[in-house]
């Protein structure tokens, strides 16, 4: 106890570590040596209860001592009611009922490696040493996995060999899927040892209030890669292997249903030593998540968080973490875009619920703009468009760089809106300018036709062309209105005889494929190369095509064959069904 006081800044300075820690959710235990009789003459009992009222320790780790102490639980609890024995060793049955929490020193090596103690007290709190300085440690964290508990870190000794890295990358593994499912963890109806189709190939069955989790622990050095236990096969469960984070599939085998499972192999010389072991753990999910690709939109019958990962969720990976409204949220695209691996999590509170996994083909565009609300008080030179029920669909010829499409009609609900009558003019851009001033940051091909800051008199009400989607925004804020989207554009076009195919025309709609940034353009131009299919086609297209614009930059993306026109809102948003 002295130790804890002579740190520095003394024991004030250990509370506000306990306060910062409490903060992340962390727990701070202190030491107690019950061994230590003779150094001093202070009550041992009560010096632990002193430095436990000054730092608001949650537990004590009690060195050499694996009995149950009625003395020692009740002069700690009565300065912080629920401080955790922490003891040594396995805890005989006798002493179970006194004792919430052990330690065990790498002890199971029997075969199976079944924790006796977790089977007759679920709710046991169990933690395997670990010495840092062996570094060989997958025997013992896949043993600890398999049983459903943690496992303590011991770096007392020498030495931090290089190896250690891997293993506590493993840790971190297997640490996180235990905190995303510590209910099941505790599950009083656990079932140890599942029927497996392979020797030393082991299953445990944690079950939940709406999901399962498999434990399987190998000991084969060659791996497995197929069907391991059975499982049923019912409408609204799925699977999913959590440590992998892939859909799994159930197996049919003479008339019964087996879950497959991956065990990696590992060199044949690790047998029966501390390099040995691979582990799979899955998950029977009920089916709560939804996603909407075009969005990206997440939807969920239960739960209130989700979380989306690039690639398989860990530790280390990136994530972005959404609160549900109604049940549904918008993902950010932009986050996701050039991923070929998206899992999505849905939560309720710490307890993971579902998991979908999305493998998007490569280079998928996402849609990162949003539609913004003009509500346009002057129609003057506008067509008023009556919404309705619409088959949306788009064509294209090239998928070098895939499109968004959809390809394939999509039932959409298009609320009434305003269109310009023609694209915006040189005449109209001209009156934008000289009313704000605009001068774009980057001048590189900005109105590269006109002359000393003016257009010539005979391109007076022909489109104005050579302005990036960015000099179109800022004009469609001055004039009160907004860019349209694709979907705005095309609808209009094909109920409406309106005049287009001079230049081609911006969309709002900006992808991100990971790659590249583009925006929609549509309509055709005037401007028609013939030497080969790979320019982009000239000459008028059907309202249905889409082509992109690649952003490179401001000098590249000003063109003299891409111009814009304008659209205001009556009412404020589309749905698609």
């Amino acid at each position: 106890f002295d130790l804890f006081r002579d740190l520095p800044g003394g024991l004030p300075a250990l509370h506000q570590l306990t306060e910062n820690l409490h903060r992340e959710g962390i727990r701070f235990f202190i030491c107690f040596n019950p061994w230590d009789e003779s150094t001093r003459k202070e009550d041992p009992y009560k010096g632990m209860a002193a430095i436990i009222d000054a730092t608001d320790a949650d537990g004590v780790v009690l060195d050499c001592s694996g009995n149950s102490n009625e003395r020692l639980q009740t002069i700690a609890d009565s300065i912080k009611p629920g401080v955790i024995m922490y003891s040594e060793g396995m805890a005989v049955t006798k002493d179970m009922p006194g004792i919430v929490a052990g330690r065990v020193h790498n002890a199971i090596y029997y075969s199976p490696p079944l924790n006796l103690n977790k089977l007759i007290k679920p709710e046991f709190a169990i933690f395997r040493v670990l010495e840092n300085k062996d570094a060989d440690l997958r025997r013992e964290l896949v043993i600890s996995f398999f049983n459903g508990y943690g496992n303590e870190l011991n770096s007392m000794a020498a030495g931090r060999p290089a190896e250690l890295r891997k293993d506590l990358e493993f840790l971190g593994k297997t640490t996180f899927i235990l905190r995303q499912n510590s209910g099941n963890f505790l599950s009083t109806a656990w079932t140890p040892l599942m029927p497996a189709v392979r020797d030393s190939i082991w299953v445990n069955a944690w079950p939940g209030r709406e999901k399962t989790i498999y434990t399987v622990l190998s000991f084969v050095a060659e791996g497995h890669d197929g069907p391991l236990f059975e499982a049923a096969k019912s409408e609204g469960v799925h699977y999913v292997s959590l440590w992998h984070h892939e859909d799994l599939i159930p197996v049919k085998l003479d008339g019964k249903y087996y879950l497959p499972a991956r065990l990696s192999p590992y060199d044949k010389n690790y047998r029966n030593t501390r390099k040995e072991g691979s582990v799979d753990c899955i998950a029977a999910f009920p089916v709560l998540l939804k996603l909407d690709t075009h969005g990206p939109a997440v939807s969920a019958s239960m739960g209130n968080r989700i979380v989306v990962w690039r690639s398989n969720p860990s530790y280390s990976s990136e994530y972005r973490e959404y609160t549900l409204v109604d049940g549904s949220v918008n993902i950010d695209p932009g986050f996701i875009a050039g991923e070929l691996k998206i899992c999505i999590q849905l939560f309720e509170g710490k307890d993971l619920i579902d998991e979908l996994i999305y493998k998007p083909i490569p280079g998928k565009p996402w849609l990162v703009s949003q539609q913004q609300y003009a509500k346009y008080q002057d129609m003057k030179g506008m067509e008023y468009i009556e919404g309705g029920s619409y088959d949306y669909v788009t064509e294209h010829t090239d998928e070098f760089i895939p499109y968004p499409g959809p390809t394939e009609a999509v039932d959409t609900l298009v609320h009434d809106f305003y269109i310009d009558e023609k694209p915006v003019s040189n005449r109209d851009y001209y009156q934008f300018m000289q009313a704000t001033g605009y001068v774009p940051d980057d001048t590189t091909n900005f109105l590269k036709h006109w002359t000393g800051n003016k257009y010539p008199e005979e391109l007076a009400d022909a489109p104005v062309v050579h302005i990036t989607c960015e000099d179109a925004a800022a004009y469609a804020l001055w004039a009160g209105k907004r860019i349209p989207t694709e979907m705005e554009w095309q609808y209009a076009m094909q109920q409406h005889e309106l005049g287009y195919g001079t230049v081609w025309e911006m969309t709002n709609d900006l992808y991100d494929n990971g790659s590249h940034s583009f925006i929609i353009i549509k309509g055709g131009s005037y401007f028609k190369p013939e030497a080969s299919w790979w320019y982009i086609q000239g000459g008028k297209q059907t309202p249905q095509r889409q082509q992109m614009l690649l952003l490179v930059g401001p000098g590249f993306d000003r063109s003299s064959t891409v111009g814009f026109r304008c659209v205001a809102d009556k009412l404020k948003a589309i749905v698609i069904r």
